[in-house]
């Protein structure tokens, strides 16, 4: 009750995706001219294209290798068991694939189960899986790695925008993220690749598309755009 009252007496509404809108709009019935959709923008100066052999060194990244990266909590939510077993299959055809899991581990649990998981797959198929966790990182640290990735994967259940598909994309590194929340909206016209959540087969797939495929100069264009729109200097001049 306090939400919609709050809502309804603002003057103005932003929310950082167009899921977000539907869902104001519909659950809480407000006004559609004054809702906003607004992203949390991606610092340009911060996310863009670097040398990826450059960066890979600086990160201690192998220069021949296939890398995806993943960033963001390890929790459940976040799609990460299908993310190994994609992973898992990815590597049949794939040894020179690596994944690098970057984000804060605070679901002890959770890591647990996962490191266990991996463990366990090891087991069965020793020193194939190269999968590396790394601490968070710092915006222009997480811009190195995004400029060094040739792929970011994003397979969470929920999301409200997806910004770091957003600063992935800003950086030069293709994106594969699930189907829910703002991710369908960000990554139209084929800015990145759309998998279904809870789904490792997909994801693989998607993954195999992305390993595999360049970008043609059509989708470089959608990614301009998009990566435009969203620009800190955009974003403030639309909210002043």
């Amino acid at each position: 009750k306090y939400t919609k009252k709050i809502l309804e007496e603002a003057a103005k509404v932003i929310v950082v995706g167009e899921k977000l809108r539907n869902d104001v709009l519909q659950d809480y019935e407000i006004s559609p001219q004054k809702v906003e959709v607004m992203s949390m923008g991606v610092d340009t100066n911060i996310f863009k294209p670097m040398g990826q052999e450059e960066v890979r060194l600086l990160l201690n990244v192998p220069l021949n290798e296939r890398v995806m990266i993943y960033v963001g909590n390890v929790i459940e939510a976040k799609g990460v068991i299908e993310l190994l077993d994609a992973h898992y299959q990815l590597k049949k055809n794939h040894d020179d694939l690596l994944l690098y899991i970057i984000g804060s581990q605070k679901d002890q649990r959770f890591v647990d189960t996962v490191k266990e998981k991996i463990e366990n797959e090891e087991g069965l198929h020793p020193g194939s899986l190269d999968i590396e966790f790394r601490e968070p990182v710092s915006q222009t640290e997480l811009a190195k790695w995004m400029a060094a990735a040739d792929v970011l994967v994003l397979p969470s259940y929920h999301e409200g925008f997806g910004l770091v598909a957003l600063e992935a994309l800003a950086s030069g590194a293709k994106v594969v993220a699930t189907n829910v929340g703002g991710l369908p909206y960000l990554l139209q016209d084929n800015a990145g690749i759309l998998v279904e959540s809870h789904d490792a087969d997909s994801l693989a797939n998607g993954l195999e598309k992305a390993l595999v495929d360049d970008i043609t100069r059509a989708q470089q264009e959608v990614i301009q755009k998009v990566v435009q729109q969203h620009s800190y200097e955009v974003i403030v001049k639309r909210l002043n």
